[in-house]
């Protein structure tokens, strides 16, 4: 994870590095507009869904409800209306709380 300070010229900071092995894109969600709370979602080589704390990588969810069948390594969960989704044989979705 990354932070960009708006200073000029623009500086790249590395935050944390690690979470699952995984070849997704991840996805984010967060509490407000403000950026609060941010999570860093993707979805493991090991068919399960994980969560991240996006200010230091600790891991906050770990594929509640176990594998999900038919996950395609490629794919990114879909964040969106307080649930992170994830398409296997079926749609799973899953509410962080």
């Amino acid at each position: 994870m990354f932070t960009l300070t708006p200073t000029a010229p623009p500086t790249l900071k590395m935050v944390w590095c690690g979470g699952p092995k995984s070849v997704t894109a991840p996805a984010v969600s967060m509490t407000d507009t403000s950026g609060a709370n941010a999570i860093i979602w993707m979805v493991g080589t090991d068919d399960m869904l994980h969560g991240h704390d996006a200010e230091n990588g600790t891991e906050i969810f770990a594929g509640a409800g176990g594998l999900i069948p038919g996950v395609q390594h490629f794919q990114s969960a879909i964040v969106a209306h307080g649930r992170v989704f994830v398409v296997g044989t079926r749609v799973y979705a899953f509410t962080p709380g």
